[in-house]
Formats: structure tokens, sequence, C-alpha cells
């Protein structure tokens, strides 16, 4: 016997458009996982933008402003599902003042790498040059010009 009504398979609310919330005084408003969860673009808080740059959090943290990682999805191998983690989330009004370190930062760490690859090569340059200088040495010492091996 077929019902004369229609069976509903869902709830109203259920098929209500997701209403993100909104950041307030700095705060990026948080999952229970500490985390943003960005599934589609809409799901971005209010007042929130997405940063997709590495290391961000290590920024932010010197500047003492909050964001959270931004969870794409989720990946599934090894028997479980893991996160999928692309960028941060900060609040619209330090955007500027975020991206501006973060780029001063990229600056300073390329310095800094260029700096110990520069120690680097002089550290080896130095270590030749002393090892001719004490070779030169021992074979004026020891007359080793005139053996033949």
């Amino acid at each position: 016997m077929l019902p004369s009504q229609p069976l509903e398979l869902f709830g109203h609310w259920q098929t209500e458009e997701y209403e993100p919330p909104t950041a307030e005084n700095g705060i990026v408003p948080r999952n229970a996982y500490g985390n943003v969860e960005l599934f589609k673009p809409c799901m971005l808080p209010k007042k929130t933008v997405h940063l997709q740059l590495p290391a961000l959090n290590r920024v932010c943290k010197k500047l003492r402003i909050d964001c959270a990682q931004a969870v794409t999805g989720f990946d599934f191998h090894g028997g479980s599902s893991h996160p999928v983690y692309d960028g941060f989330v900060v609040c619209e009004e330090f955007r500027d003042v975020v991206v501006d370190a973060w780029h001063q930062e990229q600056q300073a760490e390329e310095q800094r790498a260029r700096e110990k690859y520069e120690k680097r090569v002089y550290g080896n340059w130095k270590k030749l040059i002393k090892g001719l200088l004490i070779r030169r040495k021992l074979q004026h010492k020891y007359n080793f010009d005139n053996l033949n091996p």
C-alpha cells in the first residue's frame, strides 16, 4: 500500500543555505579542533580572508594576530581519513599587515640561506688554503720535492 502523501526524506532545516559565522574583535571563528572548515568558498567566515601562504602561522604568532588553519577536505589512505590543510584564515583588517610581514620574513629567510651558503663556501676555501699551506710547509721542511713515489 503506497502512501497518498509524498514521504519527506529530509527536514526543511537541512535544505537551508549555510550561514558562516562572523569574525569579531580580530578572532577567527573555529571548529572544535581549532581549524576553519573550507570545503566550499561559501564556508569562509564573514570578515575573514583565506591566504594560501606557507608558514603564515609563524608570522601571525610573531605579530600576535589570530589565524587558523584552513581544512579544505579529507584524504583517505592508510585505513583512515586525514585532514587536508591549505592555507590560513585571518581577519580582513589584518590581511595587508600579515602579507607584508610574510614577504619580509621570506626575504629574511632567503638572506639567511644565502649567508649560510657563503659561510660554507668560504669555510671550504679556508680549509683548502690551510691544507695547501701545511703541505707546502711540510714539503719545504722535509724536502718532499726531490722524492718520487
